[in-house]
């Protein structure tokens, strides 16, 4: 159960994070009771949705990306391939991939335990969610369309020519 100071922190962060959003005027949603706060970005070609919240318990900020498309069951295995690749090639985060219904998301977290969270810092984690789903949504989305194969999409993710 969070303690009252657990609360206050998230608290604090929630409400930083919301004025972040604020002065660099994006347009979210955020419910101030679940301390939660959701988002839409415009990538190069795909909608970038965003959902972002504040673990009172474990002190983190949970940000979380979704493809905006399902995996069919027929290119699950294939795809297991693909994301494992790009796993290997970014730099902060991951993308969490449910084999079973076929849902990609980017995961990324960061502590706030010590209260102190610059605004530089959310803009880190949301910018780097935002980025590494833009460079990567549209390969998985080229894998789920047939466009690529997997061994194609590995060059690409790999950045290697024949």
């Amino acid at each position: 159960m969070p303690t009252e100071q657990n609360a206050t922190g998230a608290r604090k962060v929630f409400d930083a994070f919301c004025e972040y959003l604020d002065e660099h005027a994006w347009k979210y949603n955020k419910d101030a009771q679940q301390l939660t706060i959701s988002l839409n970005a415009k990538g190069d070609d795909l909608v970038i949705p965003v959902r972002i919240s504040f673990d009172e318990n474990l002190h983190i900020i949970l940000l979380l990306s979704p493809m905006p498309f399902d995996v069919p069951e027929d290119m699950r295995k294939p795809m297991a391939v693909a994301v494992t690749a790009a796993n290997l090639c970014i730099v902060d985060g991951s993308f969490d991939y449910n084999v079973e219904n076929g849902n990609i998301l980017y995961r990324i977290t960061s502590s706030y335990r010590d209260g102190a969270f610059s605004k530089e810092s959310l803009e880190y984690l949301l910018m780097c969610a935002c980025v590494t789903t833009d460079k990567y949504n549209d390969k998985f989305k080229d894998i789920v369309d047939r466009k690529v194969s997997t061994d194609e999409m590995q060059k690409i993710i790999f950045n290697k020519e024949d």
